[in-house]
């Protein structure tokens, strides 16, 4: 990392500096005639010198002060260089956290088509926010949080996050695992609040939506301008609700199964995966026990050994150690790592009862001063190599790895190789080396058995062909990581 230090100044008690542009004092003689008019002009003259010299540094140092020159540090030595757009110790440096993965497409039947003939293929990650526009055909979209939605077009939604899905406008249907709580499908005019369910919305007409229950149960909550504090209503099995924010109105009425898709071939709903952040719940000098650093520089071995929760360098974003936190080895970040040199953090994810073809990671990243190559059970994860190291670095914008493949049953080891970078103005100096990395993973059951319920009459039910969700949606095994019984 480059690191700039101001070095205190060295001068000579016994010789004086002189100041730059007055010659250096020279002794009087001996036998100086006493003059008193004399001895007058020459106090008169050295008071008005020091006085000039005095005006002169006050507006000379006011003009290099912080308050004219914020971040600019001056160096006491005259072979030292100035350091410009250095971040000073005291300022917060705020964090830049990208979108989380919400889902994934898991499948979409053969005449479906997207607004603007954009391509959402299967397998593909889906971000928080991300805008879907459905105009032909169906898609089915797998929730991180376990609950699979199958939109029927014309159809548009927002992920806003894994467990709160926004209906803009057309027909969705949502299947729910038994391990879900609170997952929320909103419209204009309705709120649906999943309670371990299949169930179905509709804003098909304008100023008009709709919950119908097929299996389970759900508060449908009516949104009415005028009635922020209405009551939630609970809906059954076969029952549904109409509101009508234009006329102001809510009705009651049977659920009307054929509208909607009312069975889910092959559903086998994401798990979370839990993964620890670095030094997550910990204090700053604890040994994460869960990261050990296996090989390193000179400084900070032998190898391996446990690395260790660190105090911040003034670069980085805060510690959060209810999310994340720095880690390194003793003394990694103060007085640091020598320059140039890799260091390998290896960790371990447990996938047992999850099966590794359906497994989705994601690593945000902070690394100081980058990540050279990252490998999952030995062998190299693809990613694009990074260095962080200019002047006035901030360390303070998560790098995102996606890692899809190469899982395997139950334990899987992760190694990351952090470069730490060098000094400009002292290539030789150490300096800080640290990670800090925030996960998020989830995946299939590794059997079928741990999918959500689904009722015998609606397994034994004929499909008739282009109606149903089992014959209209075109089934990527390959992409999705999901093999279809039917094959």
């Amino acid at each position: 990392m480059v690191v700039q230090e101001d070095t205190p100044s060295v001068l000579d008690d016994a010789t004086p500096p002189a100041t730059p542009g007055l010659p250096l004092p020279v002794d009087p003689p001996l036998d100086t005639p006493t003059i008193p008019w004399l001895h007058l002009a020459i106090g008169g003259l050295s008071l008005a010198t020091v006085s000039l010299l005095v005006v002169v540094s006050v507006v000379f140092w006011g003009l290099r002060s912080p308050a004219n020159h914020k971040g600019d540090k001056l160096s006491m030595v005259a072979a030292s260089p100035t350091v410009v757009e250095s971040p000073a110790a005291g300022d917060r440096i705020s964090l830049v956290r990208p979108p989380e993965q919400v889902g994934t497409v898991f499948c979409t039947s053969k005449d479906a088509v997207w607004v603007g003939g954009k391509k959402h293929e299967a397998g593909q990650l889906l971000t928080g926010g991300t805008y879907l526009n459905l105009v032909a055909g169906s898609a089915e979209i797998s929730m991180a949080c376990g609950a699979d939605v199958v939109l029927q077009a014309p159809c548009r939604v927002v992920l806003l996050d894994e467990r709160l899905v926004q209906l803009e406008s057309g027909k969705l249907t949502a299947q729910v695992a038994k391990w879900t709580k609170g997952f929320v499908v909103e419209t204009h005019g309705l709120k649906v609040t999943d309670l371990g369910t299949r169930f179905a919305v509709s804003a098909e007409s304008p100023g008009a939506a709709e919950a119908h229950v097929l299996d389970g149960s759900v508060l449908a909550k009516p949104l009415r301008a005028g009635k922020p504090h209405e009551s939630s209503v609970l809906l059954k099995s076969g029952e549904a609700i109409r509101v009508n924010t234009r006329e102001g109105k809510v009705d009651r009425f049977a659920a009307e199964r054929g509208r909607f898709v009312d069975k889910f071939d092959n559903a086998r709903p994401y798990r979370p995966i839990e993964l620890l952040n670095t030094g997550r719940g910990l204090m700053i000098g604890d040994e994460d026990m869960r990261w050990r650093i296996t090989a390193g520089g000179g400084l900070g071995g032998p190898w391996p050994k446990p690395a260790v929760v660190c105090r911040r360098h003034y670069r980085y974003i805060d510690n959060a150690p209810e999310k994340s936190q720095w880690i390194s080895f003793r003394g990694g970040v103060h007085p640091g790592a020598p320059p140039n040199t890799l260091y390998t953090f290896e960790t371990t994810l447990d996938l047992t009862g999850f099966d590794p073809t359906t497994v989705n990671v994601v690593a945000q990243i902070l690394a100081d001063n980058g990540v050279k190559a990252i490998r999952l059970n030995g062998q190299p994860v693809p990613i694009q190599p990074w260095v962080d190291n200019i002047r006035g670095q901030k360390f303070q914008t998560f790098h995102v790895v996606e890692i899809r493949n190469g899982f395997v049953q139950g334990e899987n080891r992760l190694s990351i190789d952090v470069f730490n970078g060098f000094d400009t103005y002292r290539p030789r100096a150490a300096t800080p080396m640290a990670l800090r990395v925030e996960w998020q993973a989830f995946g299939g059951s590794a059997g079928v058995a741990d999918a959500p319920p689904i009722s015998e009459e609606t397994l034994e039910e004929d499909v008739p062909a282009g109606s149903r969700h089992g014959a209209a949606l075109t089934r990527m095994a390959t992409a999705s990581g999901r093999p279809d019984p039917r094959d």
